[in-house]
């Protein structure tokens, strides 16, 4: 999925430049590497995911943006899907195997199980940063997925929330779905970078479990519909 190696201090020569379009990492070897570069999310996102990583105990604070003060990102989105509730569930409740398919996920262990509940740790590598958190999840089976950050290092909140409702009445193979992401990072740097680049990896993320459950369960049985969700 990524290029596994990690750039860090160590090896690095030049830390930044001041241009506001873009931080550039040169290293020893005299490879160089695109940090950050504003413009369309969508492609940077897919430039920098190929680049190594940099673990954040590393780095300080190397670039700054203005305007941004709030550290509190929120998303939400409402779709009908080609899925039954229990398809869309059993993947969304499928922490253990994120790795394999949701983006940036590097490392998903689930700790404790049980019927209604779980206690999971992810490893997030979105270049630059490589962190891990631990989460605990409530189960309500086919209805809801809800994930409530508990370890304090990485975040200040973050809670995501998959809610599942039966679809339409004449295609009984499909689901309501209401998901809700809401984070706040403690660090600068990292809060930064989810200003620019936020809107665009949830999405990537939340197309991901559909993906995933058109390859367990099949073709969708609809297109998905896209819904204003409540405010």
């Amino acid at each position: 999925m990524f290029c596994h190696g990690r750039l860090t201090v160590s090896n690095l020569r030049t830390v930044y430049t001041t241009h506001w379009k873009f931080c550039h990492f040169h290293t020893i070897s005299g490879s160089s590497c695109d940090i950050l570069q504003l413009g369309n999310s969508s492609s940077l996102i897919q430039r920098i995911s190929s680049k190594p990583y940099i673990n954040k105990k590393n780095v300080s604070s190397f670039f700054t943006l203005p305007g941004v003060s709030s550290k509190k990102k929120e998303y939400s989105a409402r779709k009908v899907v080609g899925f039954t509730m229990e398809e869309i569930y059993s993947v969304v409740q499928d922490v253990e195997n994120y790795r394999d398919f949701v983006p940036f996920c590097t490392k998903s262990v689930v700790h404790i199980r049980k019927p209604e509940q779980l206690s999971g740790e992810l490893e997030i590598g979105f270049p630059p940063i490589l962190e891990s958190y631990t989460s605990r999840v409530t189960l309500v089976r086919p209805r809801l997925v809800q994930a409530v950050c508990t370890d304090g290092r990485l975040f200040d909140h973050l809670v995501t929330t998959w809610r599942f409702n039966p679809g339409l009445k004449q295609e009984p193979r499909s689901c309501l779905i209401d998901f809700y992401v809401s984070f706040e990072f403690k660090s600068l740097l990292h809060s930064q970078l989810a200003h620019m680049f936020f809107n665009e990896l949830v999405r990537q993320m939340e197309s991901a479990f559909f993906r995933e459950a058109e390859k367990r369960y099949g073709q969708p049985s609809i297109k998905v519909i896209k819904i204003k969700p409540p405010s």
